[in-house]
């Protein structure tokens, strides 16, 4: 039977209530940060899998949409854990393409070290959600500021940090009126506007923020400090600033692709070698861009390539 072509209209439909935010039960926070004698964290919200499978669930049935992974070992890695000694383990490489008929089909990748804790299940979970990510799905929590709690003796946050009110379900309906509107934006702060009138759309945010997920922290927010001059994506307050950011953000994202390419054409060994040299703890975790240049740099030496 042939399947009915989505129209624009619909398709914008659907990606709008993908893009939705969560029910604040499904919301968790991970400290990613410890300070004060791990008294103090730092957290990020997120939500495991499973929300995100009902939501596709409830918009196109079990049935309506599909996913699928590629998994690869690769052994014989070294790793530094904490102040240890240096130990031989593996790294699990996953792929997970995510496919809806009549919206598209997205892939991510997701890594984790063997010897962690459900270390398929990271791998698993953090591919799937980056496939789902390029669909608007779970993106808004990259826009979500740090914020800073008391921990228990455990290193739990004691408190529930609260979600500014554009990343809060009811809200879902305003986020358009709001990006419509040329006042000043109320997304649990006041958005003042920038000098030549021009705030930075939601839209363009959105997509600055969505790179987080393929830098890691380190890297996107050195980014963010070091052409913006703030700290979190939400504090940029003129659109020319923010195309500026999207701007270095495309070529970095490129020189990251350009050195997973690179990294595939060699050993393990090698490329663990180089990533050691640099300082590097993997592609997951560059730390600057300048780290990134001399990686792809290191890569691309004729010594190395003929090695």
């Amino acid at each position: 039977m042939e399947q009915r072509v989505m129209t624009d209209e619909e398709r914008a439909g659907i990606l709008k209530q993908l893009s939705a935010p969560f029910d604040l039960r499904e919301i968790k926070w991970r400290v990613t940060n410890t300070t004060d004698q791990g008294r103090r964290g730092a957290v990020n919200p997120y939500a495991d899998p499973r929300a995100y499978k009902d939501r596709l669930n409830s918009l196109f049935s079990p049935n309506g949409w599909s996913e699928s992974y590629e998994v690869t070992v690769v052994e014989h890695s070294i790793r530094r854990k904490g102040g240890q000694a240096e130990m031989i383990t593996g790294k699990i490489l996953v792929t997970c393409k995510v496919s809806i008929p009549g919206v598209g089909e997205h892939s991510g990748t997701g890594e984790e070290w063997s010897d962690a804790e459900c270390a398929m299940t990271s791998a698993d979970a953090q591919a799937f959600k980056r496939a789902c990510s390029s669909f608007g799905l779970g993106r808004y929590l990259y826009s979500i500021a740090e914020q800073w709690v008391k921990l228990d003796q455990k290193k739990r946050p004691l408190e529930i940090p609260k979600l500014p009110d554009w990343a809060k379900p009811n809200n879902g309906n305003r986020q358009t009126s709001d990006r419509q509107s040329t006042g000043p934006q109320q997304r649990g702060e006041v958005l003042l506007p920038s000098d030549d009138g021009r705030r930075p759309p939601r839209e363009k945010l959105d997509s600055i923020a969505s790179y987080r997920e393929h830098f890691g922290n380190a890297l996107f927010f050195s980014q963010i400090s070091g052409i913006a001059r703030v700290k979190n994506v939400s504090d940029i307050r003129e659109e020319a600033t923010a195309d500026r950011v999207l701007a270095v953000m495309n070529r970095t994202f490129g020189g990251l692709q350009k050195a997973r390419g690179l990294a595939e054409g060699m050993s393990v060994g090698q490329f663990d070698y180089i990533l050691q040299k640099l300082q590097i703890r993997s592609l997951d975790n560059i730390p600057t861009v300048q780290a990134l240049i001399d990686l792809v740099r290191a890569l691309e030496e004729p010594t190395t390539r003929a090695a």
